[in-house]
């Protein structure tokens, strides 16, 4: 059977003689969308009851206020953290790796009530074709792999492989939900158990055919009422965009999934492509440290850390304390040598040839993330050389989360997202269940394209101040030179600095980056902002984004 996309392995190896006869890809369809309903029902200031729903499946959690903050727990690593507030209540469930982002409005049928949708899958009109692959490796010992028929949903990584009976069950360590396979003579009926209940059932068929990921053609979404002006450009312009968006249909620029461009604060440009459109989350990579960056500004502007200069090991756990005895020069660390990737801990992601023992692709393979990073061994002084590693960011967000009561999900929904009208996304957690500081949000283009205006505007939106403005404008500061950077960029507070070259003139950019080609470049200039998604993780084309933009869009805005 071809595989157009290379997925990652879902179970561990079992040795089930019986397997032998369901060898080979099975696949199905979703009978309905897998969505599920939360539902608070406020019977009193202190007890209530909360409803996790999905056709017949129902599981109740009584629920804890103090102050504002809500909590309710469903299940061991599946729970629900939030804020009560006049319109409503504003939270997350966090579930396996993740934090799904809810919001709950008062039933009108129901005095008292709220209620909100939880989508585990993250995809509103998804794609709901699955393949369940039964692969034989050796001997009696096989290994199962599920993936899901939409591009845009998460690659699943499942585990804890078993069979009982009949019955296959294995857990998906992303999401957190629990799968069963009960084997029938010629079908497999696969449920999707949450809380131990069935949310969906879907039941395949062997595979007799190639099983390609597809986003399915969902048509142009509009009146979007989410904050932003939308201006006709004129001729030259449309003609140029038209330029650029037939070239990426062409495949000249591949794997382009949005383009949009914001000029004096009115979206111009909106531009999506290959089934991708304003509702789609796109996982934005590394370009989320620059959204935790603006989080610890707003973060020292409510006076949880007097400033940058903070030491690390003043907000490490008990458990991580020893570490810094290996070496003197680790309890110099701050906050801002983290944030400009100058922390000296040997942690470089890419561009050499050894193996880094703080890599994100080390400390991601061991039980606790932010041990493993603290534990390696320093390789500069700290603020002498700045290289380019996600443990940075992994440990900007353990100290944001220290000062946050271990909510940092929560502080950033409040100082951030929420003023900015962001309601759908994700955020993506270690192990230890803190979010990651360094990668992993899911977030709209249009969402995207809001943070950047956010900096551009001074840390200013609608008239509110969400950071400061001197913040902004040190975190722009190129303060370091990667020196693991194929170009030796500079770097700022977790902005990338990139200069084009247009119509004769340099124009510098201040540039949110992630994996695959997620771009936020913020062009103060020309007052402009781009977003750009893409899905280029495998072709070596992660750059493409500053093609587009020194070729295609800057002459565009400057004529």
């Amino acid at each position: 059977m071809k595989y157009v996309v290379i997925c990652l392995m879902l179970a561990a190896v079992a040795a089930y003689a019986g397997l032998r006869d369901y060898e080979g890809g099975w696949t199905g369809e979703y009978p309905a969308p897998f969505e599920l309903r939360l539902i608070v029902h406020q019977a009193s200031d202190t007890l209530s009851l909360m409803q996790l729903t999905h056709g017949g499946a129902q599981v109740m959690s009584s629920y804890q206020t103090s102050g504002n903050r809500i909590h309710a727990d469903f299940a061991e690593g599946l729970f629900f953290d939030g804020t009560t507030g006049p319109s409503g209540i504003r939270g997350f469930i966090q579930s396996g790796f993740h934090q799904y982002h809810i919001e709950l409005t008062p039933d009108k049928n129901s005095s008292g009530s709220f209620q909100g949708t939880w989508r585990p899958l993250f995809v509103q009109n998804m794609d709901q074709r699955v393949l369940l692959s039964i692969e034989n490796v050796q001997d009696d010992s096989y290994e199962a792999y599920l993936i899901l028929g939409d591009k845009r949903a998460p690659q699943l990584m499942c585990g804890n492989f078993e069979k009982s009976g009949d019955t296959l069950i294995f857990q998906d360590y992303r999401t957190g939900i629990f799968l069963r396979g009960h084997l029938d003579s010629d079908k497999i009926n696969l449920d999707f158990v949450v809380v131990g209940q069935v949310a969906a059932t879907v039941p395949l068929h062997k595979s007799t055919g190639d099983f390609e990921q597809q986003v399915p053609q969902t048509g142009t979404i509009t009146n979007l009422n989410d904050g932003w002006e939308v201006s006709r450009p004129n001729d030259a312009q449309l003609a140029a965009f038209k330029r650029l968006d037939d070239s990426v249909r062409a495949e000249a620029l591949p794997n382009t999934h949005c383009i949009l461009v914001a000029q004096h604060g009115s979206l111009i440009h909106e531009a999506y492509f290959e089934g991708y459109d304003a509702a789609s989350l796109h996982d934005l990579r590394s370009a989320q440290k620059t959204i935790t960056g603006a989080a610890i500004g707003a973060a020292i502007d409510a006076a949880l850390f007097s400033s940058e200069d903070e030491l690390l090991y003043s907000h490490l756990p008990e458990s991580h304390q020893g570490t810094r005895d290996s070496d003197p020069r680790k309890a110099q660390i701050t906050l801002r040598h983290l944030l400009t990737m100058s922390s000296g801990i040997d942690a470089v992601d890419f561009g050499t040839d050894r193996n880094s023992p703080a890599s994100e692709d080390s400390y991601q393979q061991t039980g606790n993330w932010s041990y493993t990073i603290v534990d390696a061994p320093m390789l500069n002084d700290p603020g002498s050389v700045a290289n380019y590693g996600s443990a940075n960011a992994c440990l900007t967000g353990i100290m944001l989360s220290s000062v946050t009561g271990g909510k940092p999900q929560l502080f950033m929904d409040d100082a951030l997202f929420h003023p900015l009208g962001i309601s759908d996304y994700v955020l993506q957690t270690d192990y230890e269940g803190t979010t990651y500081g360094a990668g992993g949000i899911f977030l709209s283009p249009r969402d995207m394209l809001k943070f950047g205006q956010l900096c551009l505007n001074g840390g200013l939106w609608n008239g509110n101040r969400l950071v400061r403005a001197s913040w902004i404008e040190k975190s722009w500061e190129k303060v370091a030179t990667l020196a693991n950077s194929e170009k030796h960029e500079g770097y700022g507070y977790f902005w990338w600095e990139r200069s084009y070259s247009a119509m004769g003139k340099e124009y510098l950019s201040h540039e949110a980056r992630g994996a695959g080609g997620q771009y936020i470049a913020v062009i103060p200039q020309l007052d402009l902002v781009i977003c750009i998604t893409s899905g280029n993780y495998r072709n070596g084309k992660y750059w493409q984004p500053e093609r587009i933009i020194e070729d295609y869009i800057l002459p565009a805005v400057i004529r």
